[in-house]
């Protein structure tokens, strides 16, 4: 298959997951994960996994301003908001100053949209898992964006038992700071 080929598939697939997760209905979330209620969904397009190896974590960027978990201030806090996730559950945040700059910190295809953008972003990585409707993903990454929250699903995710793996796309050079006490 030609990548030509191969990169229309993957916009399908993304085109399909959004569409399907358009209309989020909050009473057909569950409880174990962020509960978005507007935020655009992006999947990275499925692959059969590589070999499962874990891998050590990325070196924290320390250039980035750690946000505080008590107190996070407005901007932080109107982003997690944004993103409905659960404090308890980030695993890293920071706001960066070009949103081009992303896959610095997190697994993308390097296809997005938002990479085009060159203006501020918050990003929220989280553990764990969350439904929409059907759908179910591990581990997504929220990027919020002039207001606007994006899921991108950078974990497995599928629908009932069916699971895809994300394409093994590079890990990013660094990770995001936790959130400060």
């Amino acid at each position: 298959m030609n990548a030509r080929l191969r990169s229309l598939i993957s916009v399908a697939w993304v085109l399909l997951l959004t569409a399907s997760c358009a209309t989020l209905d909050p009473a057909a979330r569950t409880t174990d994960g962020p509960r978005p209620t507007s935020a655009h969904v992006q999947a990275l397009p499925s692959a059969t996994p590589a070999s499962p190896a874990s891998q050590p974590a990325d070196p924290i960027d320390t250039t980035l301003t750690p946000v505080s978990r008590s107190n996070p201030g407005p901007e932080a806090q109107a982003a997690i908001e944004a993103c409905n996730l659960d404090p308890a559950r980030i695993t890293g945040m920071a706001k960066l100053s070009d949103a081009g700059d992303l896959p610095k910190y997190v697994r993308l295809t390097g296809q997005e949209p938002e990479l085009r953008e060159h203006r501020p972003v918050w990003v929220i990585t989280y553990s764990g898992r969350f439904t929409i409707r059907t759908i179910w993903a591990e581990d997504p990454t929220c990027v919020v964006l002039d207001g606007e929250p994006t899921l991108f699903l950078t974990g497995d995710y599928g629908r009932g038992d069916s699971v895809e793996h994300p394409l093994p796309v590079p890990d990013p050079p660094l990770s995001l700071p936790p959130l400060a006490p």
